[in-house]
């Protein structure tokens, strides 16, 4: 079509329905209270992209377009008396309409430069429009562009070896909920910040991978530096705030390795660690996940696969301003799947099978996560 390789459309359609409630216990102190939050929405999203192929190197150009809009969120607390009876009913509109379209343009390309050399490099611009009518935080607009990008290089140091270098600039622009939302969440309280400024990153990855097929080594290093990073945090016991970081670093590292073993075996192990922090003062940042180390077992005998993982999670000492220190702990999964027929496949998981204790999260208000439990899923295909 019109000299392209090939031509795509895609597109999606669809709408959300949330909920919170969050019941507060009678105490002494005080009689029990329940809070409620809606948000209610629709989600829009048209992507096109074109392929062409010249000589070694392999092009494509594309647009989409996604949005959220007509999105509203209300606000219930209903009180209680001593006695348990339902004093007051209050409804506050935190949202009354508020729309969100993002507009992007992009085109990468990737070519065989040398014998053992291969480059790739895209470009993306974007332009984002928010904008809140009525609510908590009244009528207001923001709108940003900004353009985005990577290169990247592979060179075949030998049959096997491989080494990929990547330097990239990203953007996030905040969400809808993020700059106008004020409710309920599942650890409190929380309300947007209209003033959120876009957040862009520069980012720089290193990847090293062994393959032979039957045995396989790759490790990932990533140094990542954030500025404006949009972050969440504790404000009194239970309130939380948005607000921009100045600058932030996220460095840490990946490994992973993998062999056929007699029998129809195969073992993998993996292993991350990585450290966020404020690159002015030091201090951690939220969402840095514990140090982990996994393995698993992988067996497949002719219909049946199985497997069998043993993951062990570091401690979470460097809290991040709206958390708090976990303890490490280990898991054991297991599951299995039949394929009965070409059609018919049948999938049994297990989780926790040593029904082990652990944080769900690391917010102040967390819970342990569930314990031992399992599920069995039928798939059809026709």
């Amino acid at each position: 079509m019109a000299g392209f390789d090939r031509f795509r459309i895609d597109g999606l359609m669809g709408s959300v329905r949330q909920q919170t409630h969050q019941d507060r216990l009678p105490t002494p102190a005080r009689p029990r209270s329940l809070e409620q939050a809606e948000v209610l929405s629709r989600e829009v999203q048209l992507r096109a992209t074109a392929d062409r192929t010249f000589g070694s190197a392999r092009f494509q150009f594309g647009a989409d377009v996604d949005g959220r809009y007509g999105l509203e969120s209300t606000d219930t607390v209903v009180s209680y008396n001593v006695a348990g009876a339902v004093t007051t009913t209050q409804t506050t509109p935190s949202i009354e309409h508020a729309t969100r379209t993002n507009t992007g343009v992009f085109t990468q390309a990737d070519v065989n430069a040398a014998r053992r050399l291969r480059l790739s490099a895209g470009i993306r611009a974007d332009a984002v429009h928010s904008a809140n009518q009525g609510g908590y935080f009244g009528d207001r607009e923001a709108t940003h562009s900004a353009v985005s990008g990577l290169a990247a290089a592979t060179i075949t140091v030998v049959e096997s070896l491989t080494l990929t270098g990547q330097v990239s600039r990203g953007f996030r622009e905040p969400l809808l909920l993020d700059r106008f939302y004020r409710g309920p969440v599942g650890r409190g309280f929380i309300e947007g910040n209209p003033e959120l400024e876009p957040e862009t990153s520069l980012q720089f990855d290193v990847v090293a991978r062994y393959d032979t097929g039957q045995l396989v080594f790759s490790g990932a290093f990533y140094d990542y530096r954030i500025s404006n990073l949009i972050e969440r945090y504790q404000s009194g016991p239970n309130n939380f705030l948005f607000r921009n970081r100045s600058t932030a670093r996220l460095r840490g590292a990946e490994l992973e390795a993998r062999a056929a073993l007699p029998h129809a075996f195969a073992v993998s192990v993996t292993a991350q660690s990585s450290r966020g922090r404020d690159d002015e003062d030091g201090t951690p940042i939220d969402d840095i996940a514990p140090a982990s180390v996994g393995l698993v077992m992988r067996h497949g005998v002719r219909a049946v696969n199985s497997y069998v993982r043993i993951t062990a999670f570091a401690s979470h000492v460097a809290a991040g301003p709206s958390e708090v220190p976990t303890p490490g702990y280990w898991l054991v999964d297991a599951g299995a799947a039949w394929r009965v027929l070409p059609q018919l496949q049948i999938v049994g998981t297990a989780r926790n099978l040593l029904n082990n204790s652990y944080y769900s999260s690391a917010g102040p208000r967390w819970v342990y996560a569930p314990g031992r439990r399992g599920s069995v899923t039928v798939v059809v295909r026709f």
